[in-house]
C-alpha cells in the first residue's frame, strides 16, 4: 500500500453514528503500591496500561480528537494521519473506531508486527516507510500527504500543546520529577521481567525503565519516601522483541 491509497476497511460513517462509550474508560487509572522486598522500598505506579487500548497514549488520542471536533477541524470525511512508533497509533486507531473517523498511521518498517496488527484490528491502516532520518522521515511524509489532500488531519503529537496540557492537568498532578535518571536497556528489560514475575504486571519495557528509575530515586530520599511512576503500556505489543527473549542473554545491550 502506498501513502496515497485510502484504506478500504475503515468506516465511512461520521462519529455521531458510532458508540463512544469506550472513551469514558480513558483515564482515572489506579495508583498501585509496589513493595520491593530486597530493596525494602515501596513505590507507587500509575497503571496506564489499563486504559482501553493498553497505553497512556489513549489520553492524548482522546483529547486531540475531541479538541479538533470542538474547533471544527475534523469533518465527516476527515482522515486522522499520524507518524508514530506504535502506542499513539494504536490509541488513535481505537479512538477513531469509536468516533467514526478514518485513521492512517505512518510507521517505520522496523516497528514490531504486534503494533501493526493492533492498529489494523481497530480498522486503521498502517503505512510503513524506510526510516532514513528517524521520525523526521515519517513526519515529513505526513506533512506532504496533508498538503496534497485536505481531508487529512494531523494530530502532531510531538508539537501539539494539548499533549503536555493533558498530562499537566491529569497524570502530571500526581508525578514529581525529582531527578534525572538514565536507564540502560539491560536494566529496563530486567526490571520489566521482574514486574511480570514478581508482581503479575504484564507491562512493556518503558514501564520497567520507569520503575528502575523510581527505585533509584527512592533510595536517595531517606526512609519511607513517596515516589510515583507510570506503567505505560501492556506487553503484548512486544512479543517479537528482546523482552520475550530467553534468559539474561536477551537483556544484553
Amino acid at each position: 500500500m502506498t501513502p496515497d491509497t485510502l484504506p478500504s476497511n475503515q468506516p465511512s460513517a461520521t462519529g455521531a453514528q458510532h458508540s463512544r462509550a469506550v472513551l469514558s474508560l480513558i483515564g482515572n487509572t489506579p495508583l498501585l503500591p509496589l513493595h520491593f522486598h530486597p530493596e525494602d522500598v515501596t513505590i507507587y505506579a500509575k497503571c496506564e496500561f489499563l486504559n482501553p487500548s493498553g497505553s497512556i497514549k489513549d489520553r492524548l488520542a482522546k483529547c486531540v480528537v475531541l479538541d479538533a471536533e470542538q474547533r471544527g477541524l475534523l469533518k465527516p470525511d476527515s482522515i486522522i494521519l499520524e507518524c508514530t512508533s506504535g502506542n499513539t497509533g494504536i490509541a488513535l486507531a481505537m479512538v477513531g473506531a469509536a468516533a467514526g473517523y478514518r485513521v492512517t498511521i505512518l510507521m517505520s518498517e522496523t516497528a514490531s508486527v504486534e503494533r501493526r496488527r493492533l492498529i489494523e484490528q481497530f480498522g486503521a491502516e498502517p503505512v510503513l516507510f524506510k526510516s532514513d532520518d528517524g521520525y523526521q522521515t515519517g513526519i515529513k511524509l505526513s506533512q506532504e500527504m496533508a498538503r496534497r489532500d485536505e481531508r487529512y488531519f494531523l494530530p502532531r503529537q510531538f508539537e501539539n500543546l494539548i499533549n503536555a496540557d493533558d498530562h499537566e492537568h491529569s497524570t502530571g498532578q500526581e508525578i514529581l520529577n525529582d531527578d534525572e535518571v538514565k536507564v540502560r536497556s539491560a536494566d529496563a528489560l530486567a526490571m520489566t521481567r521482574r514486574l511480570h514475575r514478581d508482581f503479575g504486571l504484564l507491562v512493556g519495557t518503558s514501564s520497567g525503565a520507569n520503575v528502575f528509575a523510581a527505585l533509584a530515586v527512592a533510595s536517595k530520599l531517606g526512609p519511607d519516601p513517596t515516589v510515583v511512576t507510570i506503567l505505560c503500556d501492556r506487553a503484548e505489543r512486544y512479543f517479537s522483541t528482546r523482552l520475550f527473549g530467553a534468559g539474561t542473554a536477551a537483556a544484553q545491550v
